[in-house]
């Protein structure tokens, strides 16, 4: 699905956030809202017309100054990263009411606000959920595994790595994923169902592959996956309403529920 930030009830929320980094100086310069995200200078924008910059106080060293700037920095930083986190609770509603396409587009808009922020593994993991559920499989598996690189330890993300690869028929690598899911989170119930599931798959994979080569022949995976395994059961690490918190969890172990 697009990133448009135009996208259902997206759009206006972006809106605002341009609207109100605007007001504490962040520079979007002409483009479209949320293509610039993240791009502001240290200091309010002079507004159109206006004459050069006011120097500063007098009296302030350099030291003094170059730490006002740097305070004034993470000031903007901070309200992004406030900013993102309504997108994502924008982008958890979203998931709850089963509209992925709007909650893939939410949490994309909070990673333009915050690409490499405190939570920003957190909105990649949820954007990967929203992914799966849309059967997406390849892009699901690239927002988790940035999710993991970002934060290892947060298991949610290696569950949602762990069901796309099964999804891409490489149990091997689910297999592996959800063994680091589990480890993470070892009372976590799902991912020990799915972790079985992929094992399952993965022990018949290669009794077939070794039958096929003592006869000669090449492997082909001829059994289809039946997604309500996953989607259209009650035990989805995407869907499972009794499991939410493994959809919208905070933390760096995803244990708390979504904020």
């Amino acid at each position: 699905p697009p990133e448009s930030s135009s996208y259902g009830g997206i759009g206006d929320s972006v809106q605002a956030v341009s609207q109100s980094m605007g007001r504490v100086g962040l520079n979007h310069g002409s483009g479209n809202a949320g293509n610039s995200y993240g791009n502001y200078s240290g200091r309010p924008a002079s507004p159109p017309g206006a004459g050069p910059t006011q120097a500063e106080p007098a009296g302030l060293t350099e030291t003094e100054t170059s730490y006002e700037q740097q305070q004034y920095s993470l000031s903007e930083m901070d309200q992004l990263n406030d900013e993102a986190d309504k997108m994502k609770g924008l982008g958890n509603k979203h998931m709850a009411n089963q509209e992925y396409t709007r909650a893939y587009n939410a949490y994309s808009a909070a990673l333009k606000l915050s690409p490499v922020g405190p939570s920003s593994h957190v909105y990649l993991s949820n954007r990967a959920a929203a992914l799966l559920s849309l059967k997406r499989y390849s892009a699901a598996a690239v927002d988790a595994r940035r999710a993991v690189a970002l934060a290892p330890t947060f298991g949610k993300a290696h569950a949602r790595l762990g069901q796309a690869l099964y999804f891409l028929r490489d149990y091997e690598g689910a297999v592996a994923a959800y063994e680091d899911a589990v480890e993470l989170e070892p009372d976590n119930s799902v991912t020990w169902t799915y972790l079985n599931k992929a094992r399952q798959k993965l022990d018949k994979q290669r009794a077939k592959e070794e039958a096929r080569a003592a006869a000669g022949g090449g492997y082909h995976e001829e059994a289809s996956i039946d997604n309500t395994t996953y989607f259209g059961g009650a035990v989805s690490v995407a869907t499972d309403p009794n499991n939410s918190a493994a959809v919208v969890g905070l933390g760096s172990r995803g244990m708390a529920p979504a904020g």
